[in-house]
């Protein structure tokens, strides 16, 4: 296994493990062959990482997984959510948690680095099959919907 394969292999348990002890998601991974959209607008949410290692990382969720993410742990119904924008909080939280990891993960406990506070935007599926289709872009099966993980990390 080369070494980009092992940190890939790496990042996409860690992200499968933040989302079930953070956001109670459980999923796994998916060959992008087996994309199936959801339909509905996407939430994007990007954190860059500055210091000794950086980069981005940009998660992508469906529009009903983020409203689905914001009640779980709310613990309400999606419908009766008290704030659509919950839901883009919960998204920024995840990304915020997996970053912290994924960077101690690929540079090691001692390293200096700072995570920027993430940048969400709605788009729409088009934008996401775009990022489906890049070299960095990793694809999970959460809780019967599609993640996309964008990870562009290196030391500085």
């Amino acid at each position: 296994m080369s070494s980009a394969t092992h940190v890939t292999a790496e990042l996409a348990d860690l992200f499968l493990t933040v989302a079930e002890k953070s956001a109670f998601l459980l999923g796994f991974p998916v060959a992008k062959e087996e994309y199936r959209a959801p339909g509905g607008d996407w939430l994007r949410a990007e954190v860059r990482l500055e210091g000794d290692l950086s980069g981005r990382l940009v998660l992508w969720v469906p529009g009903a997984a983020a409203t689905g993410m914001a009640a779980d742990l709310l613990g309400c119904d999606p419908d009766a959510l008290p704030d659509p924008a919950l839901a883009d909080d919960a998204v920024g939280e995840l990304l915020n948690v997996v970053a912290g990891q994924a960077a101690t993960a690929i540079g090691g406990e001692t390293i200096a680095y700072r995570v920027t506070l993430p940048r969400l935007a709605r788009m729409a599926e088009a934008a996401a099959r775009e990022a489906l289709a890049a070299d960095d872009c990793l694809l999970f099966e959460v809780d019967e919907f599609p993640f996309l993980l964008q990870v562009a990390v290196a030391e500085s």
